[in-house]
């Protein structure tokens, strides 16, 4: 049984836990950018939104084109809807069995260096 969930934040909006996010990748995501807290380090357990600017009204984004929601709840853009989702299938198709964790340092990895994790580290071989 999947232990993501979803904290509703207002009506148009929702957050959801990062793994939860990953998870959803290999199959498709939403159009949009990955949104996460600016000020934390990112876990499975963190909070985030997949929002698609294109899509906002012009009172939803502030006068830098940032979503007002992002700002208002210290989110920052990270990584494309179709970037993540490369990242998570090429994770898997390494071969090794994927596991949670895998797909989080696959996310981080992609994040720092632009590049793709070529091997599990060994904590998520487990």
């Amino acid at each position: 049984m999947n232990n993501s969930y979803i904290v509703i934040v207002d009506s148009k909006k929702f957050m959801e836990k990062l793994i939860s996010i990953l998870s959803r990748a290999s199959e498709q995501l939403e159009e949009g950018w990955l949104y996460l807290p600016k000020d934390e380090a990112w876990s499975l357990d963190t909070l985030g939104l997949m929002i698609d600017i294109e899509a906002l009204e012009d009172g939803d984004m502030d006068e830098n084109d940032v979503p007002v929601f992002a700002k208002e709840n210290g989110l920052m853009f990270t990584l494309e809807a179709g970037v993540i989702e490369s990242i998570v299938l090429y994770a898997e198709g390494l071969g090794y069995e994927s596991s949670d964790i895998f797909l989080l340092e696959s996310f981080l990895y992609y994040y720092k260096y632009d590049a793709f994790l070529s091997a599990p580290q060994k904590e998520s071989r487990r």
